[in-house]
């Protein structure tokens, strides 16, 4: 990984800037933000079952508090697209290879030839921080199987890795929404058991991987799919410009504190008022 190399929320950023995508959803949306990066002319779909925004989304975005599976089993996705396809995605929940793989196939079956699909944390920086079950700070779980998989069994997908920090952003293009579903449990017999070295000697060396600059990444990209969509730093300064409601603001302000030096102390004192409590209940 180039530590020079663009981060992934600023190639995100400059995505929407230059993609401006009519429709845009994002599998782990977390406190926002990533998915407050999102122009106001983009209709958003937020998926997360602990979603607790602590960024204004763009006018209008859809936050579903569930879990991916029962958001796309719903069908809700369609109510919310009004018969559109999915122009952008990003893949961002569970860091396991099968969540991954269900959501990009359930992307996929609402995407069109020129939807772009991204791919979080496909570029482990070592074998710990590839493990299923998390250990570390930085956790990638073994996402990068999915680049296997789709390697083996998708050969008609174009796949790019980008090299934005701190762990990859794979990009996945070409889709085909009318293809089968696949056999899940086939799959993960055939690629749940691979072992990291597989990732360092058989997929790395395969994978086409872009240096962590705007002016290479830019490349790999549909040049302005959705053109005359508004000026762009208009758009940009209207971002700028959402309002944060007191409600969020306090909740920012918390998440603040608990990542100042006081946080640790605070905890500590949280934890003894609730045993408190505990112990002197009736």
């Amino acid at each position: 990984m180039n530590d020079g190399a663009l981060s992934y929320y600023r190639v995100l950023d400059l995505l929407h800037q230059s993609l401006n995508p009519r429709t845009y959803v994002e599998i782990g949306v977390r406190e926002g933000d990533s998915a407050c990066l999102a122009l106001d002319v983009t209709t958003v779909i937020a998926v997360d079952p602990c979603a607790r925004i602590l960024r204004p989304l763009a006018a209008g975005a859809i936050v579903e508090r569930c879990t991916s599976d029962d958001f796309f089993a719903s069908g809700r996705i369609s109510q919310h697209l009004s018969g559109r396809p999915i122009d952008l995605a990003f893949i961002d929940g569970m860091h396991l290879w099968e969540f991954a793989l269900r959501d990009f196939l359930n992307i996929e079956r609402s995407a069109h030839p020129g939807t772009v699909v991204l791919l979080h944390d496909c570029l482990p920086p070592g074998a710990v921080e590839a493990q299923r079950q998390r250990s570390t700070n930085v956790w990638t779980g073994d996402v990068w199987k999915l680049l296997y998989y789709l390697r083996e069994e998708r050969p008609d997908l174009e796949v790019t890795v980008l090299d934005a920090r701190p762990t990859g952003l794979g990009v996945i293009r070409n889709l085909d929404p009318s293809r089968a579903l696949p056999d899940l449990e086939e799959a993960w017999r055939k690629y749940g058991s691979l072992s990291f070295d597989t990732f360092e000697t058989d997929l790395l060396p395969t994978l086409r991987v872009v240096k962590g600059d705007w002016s290479a990444m830019r490349d790999v990209f549909p040049v302005d799919p959705w053109q005359n969509r508004g000026s762009v730093a208009e758009l940009r300064a209207q971002r700028d410009r959402r309002h944060t409601p007191p409600a969020m603001r306090l909740r920012q302000a918390k998440r603040r504190l608990g990542k100042s030096a006081l946080g640790p102390v605070l905890k500590k004192v949280r934890r003894t008022l609730v045993g408190s409590a505990k112990t002197n209940q009736p």
